[in-house]
């Protein structure tokens, strides 16, 4: 039974509780991440850049989110810029994909940066091969230092916690490391046997900021396979309640699938 435009405002409100930087103006392009393009082009000069040199008109950059009615570009060189979606043409692009690109299409995220994660194995780490890629809807976040109190604790948590070592065959566990000490840590996860996927620094470093989630000690948090936060960070210390709230991302998870069912019941 298709359903009623209420109650599809009443579930996007549900998903704009769980990611706090979603306004509603354009509720719905920010929960429908298959209609973002990949990248998109800039219609006016940007002159607060990283290396102090103004991006002209045209340049190309990588969408890295949406944040409420800006959207987050990866330019290079030039830095990740917040703009407002009306300085460049991503709307116009949107246009393009709705009607041609689905949800059950391989995410912009996962196509860009599927190459830099890797799998624990017992001869040492690898990258996968992209069609393991092809259910995976959502990526679960841990930003860590392996070698203080609160990276050992999430660590011994990971090793038995039910919820982690038994995740929806849709969703695929990530590390996202912040240390320098590289063996130690690959070391540690391999002899774990450690199910999911981790970036090694100094590969790492960058990506601690590009999904702007700004981590500061041991986090979590839940993206879509197209970049979409779908859970903010949430911070962890020594000592909390990890099942508790790891139970936060799996409500998040749970609706953002309800509200792309509801909006998919809507055509």
């Amino acid at each position: 039974m298709k359903q009623s435009i209420l109650s599809i405002l009443v579930l996007l409100g549900a998903v704009c509780a769980v990611s706090a930087d979603v306004e509603p103006a354009n509720a719905e392009l920010q929960v429908r991440s298959e209609w973002w393009p990949d990248r998109v082009t800039v219609n006016e000069p940007v002159e607060e850049t990283l290396n102090g040199q103004t991006i002209k008109p045209g340049r190309l950059g990588f969408v890295v989110r949406l944040v409420g009615d800006d959207v987050l570009i990866d330019f290079g060189r030039y830095g990740v810029i917040q703009l407002p979606i009306a300085q460049t043409d991503f709307v116009d692009r949107s246009k393009e994909l709705r009607g041609v690109r689905d949800w059950g299409h391989l995410g912009n995220w996962t196509a860009q940066f599927h190459t830099k994660l890797m799998a624990a194995k017992p001869t040492g780490f690898q990258t996968l091969p992209i069609k393991v890629y092809d259910d995976k809807d959502y990526f679960l976040i841990f930003y860590l230092d392996h070698s203080s109190d609160e990276g050992q604790q999430i660590l011994s948590w990971m090793r038995d916690s039910k919820g982690i070592n038994e995740l929806p065959s849709n969703v695929c566990l990530m590390l996202i490391p912040d240390e320098h000490n590289v063996q130690d840590y690959l070391l540690e996860l391999i002899a774990y046997e450690y199910p999911g996927l981790t970036l090694v620094y100094p590969l790492a470093k960058p990506y601690r900021t590009i999904l702007n989630h700004e981590p500061e000690g041991a986090m979590m948090a839940v993206i879509d396979k197209n970049g979409r936060t779908v859970v903010d960070p949430i911070k962890l210390e020594n000592g909390d309640d990890l099942d508790a709230k790891f139970s936060e991302l799996q409500r998040g998870i749970s609706q953002d699938a309800d509200i792309r069912k509801t909006l998919s019941n809507a055509q």
